[in-house]
This record gives structure tokens, C-alpha cells and sequence, in this order.
């Protein structure tokens, strides 16, 4: 069972991300990690 916990955590992890490789998600909006300064 804990196994099972782990597989579907990553699958979860790497399956939920809408932001492509220049932005990182963040309470489920994309920001750019090269522009973002400040979160409000």
C-alpha cells in the first residue's frame, strides 16, 4: 500500500503541471521564474 502511495504522489507530481520549463507552478498558477520578482 505504501508503495502504491509513493507511485501515484509522482505520477500525480508529474501529470499536474501545465507550465512548461521556464515557469514554475505555484497555488496553481504558472509564474515565470526568470521575470517574477514578487507574489501577491
Amino acid at each position: 500500500m505504501r508503495n502504491l502511495a509513493a507511485i501515484l504522489l509522482v505520477l500525480n507530481i508529474m501529470y499536474s503541471q501545465d507550465c512548461n520549463a521556464e515557469e514554475v507552478e505555484i497555488w496553481g498558477l504558472c509564474y515565470s521564474i526568470e521575470n517574477t520578482t514578487i507574489l501577491q
